[in-house]
């Protein structure tokens, strides 16, 4: 089973389509951001939505047809900090919103996402490690190449809480970053053909980029790392 998924691994890294970055942005969890509706007391929906706006918009994504577009979204603990505050106000005997509960799924910010930006196209949630953004990548190229999607919108983001916090104690000894931040990054991923297309060019270097990326996605297992405008164009 692990040398069928290494092979299938290999044979996308060496596909021949040419993909680029038409629309960027990365901030974290402390940067101001405008509150969003029907999602509460958490910062993490609120992270995803801006970010895949901005890119969205960068990429003029609006003038790709609704069916011809898809999400993508990475994300090592999800939307732990709504969980987190559930079960605080369990705990303390108060009773629980049951508008805490929507949030704590992810496809419901990709769903409130995808009505804004017209996406018809595939819709998918990723469970990540360090270097998962590989995945994210490859998964978007099948995407583009199996005729499924034009632009495919990728989110990576998770925050800081009670979980994200163990999870780095427990894996100490191998490079965890106790300071590393929540935060999002968002990419809008086509075909070099057709970026060129619709006169527009790539906005970072991709493979410099993920390089820089998983070194400092290590430090903080998923958690945002800025990455420093590492081969920025």
């Amino acid at each position: 089973m692990m040398k069928e998924i290494s092979e299938q691994s290999r044979r996308l890294d060496t596909r021949k389509m040419q993909v680029v970055v038409t629309g960027f942005h990365e901030q974290s969890e402390n940067d101001p951001i405008p509150p969003l509706r029907g999602f509460v007391r958490s910062s993490y929906n609120p992270l995803i939505y801006h970010a895949a706006m901005k890119a969205a918009e960068q990429a003029r994504s609006r003038d790709i047809q609704p069916a011809r577009k898809a999400i993508l979204l990475g994300s090592l603990f999800t939307d732990m900090m709504t969980l987190q505050e559930t079960s605080k106000d369990l705990l303390q005997g108060r009773k629980v919103s049951p508008i805490m509960f929507p949030p704590s799924v992810p496809s419901s910010v990709m769903g409130y996402i995808a009505k804004e930006l017209a996406v018809h196209g595939p819709l998918s949630c990723i469970s990540v490690t360090a270097a998962g953004v590989r995945a994210l990548i490859r998964q978007a190229k099948d995407y583009i190449e199996d005729g499924e999607a034009d632009l495919v919108l990728l989110v990576l983001c998770d925050t800081r809480s009670i979980r994200s916090s163990h999870w780095i104690s427990d894996h100490a000894g191998e490079g965890g970053d106790s300071n590393a931040l929540g935060g999002v990054i968002s990419l809008a991923v086509e075909s070099a053909e057709q970026a060129k297309n619709r006169g527009l060019k790539p906005v970072l270097a991709l493979e410099p980029w993920l390089e820089k990326y998983e070194r400092n996605a290590a430090r903080g297992y998923g958690l945002y790392v800025p990455s420093e405008g590492v081969e920025r164009l």
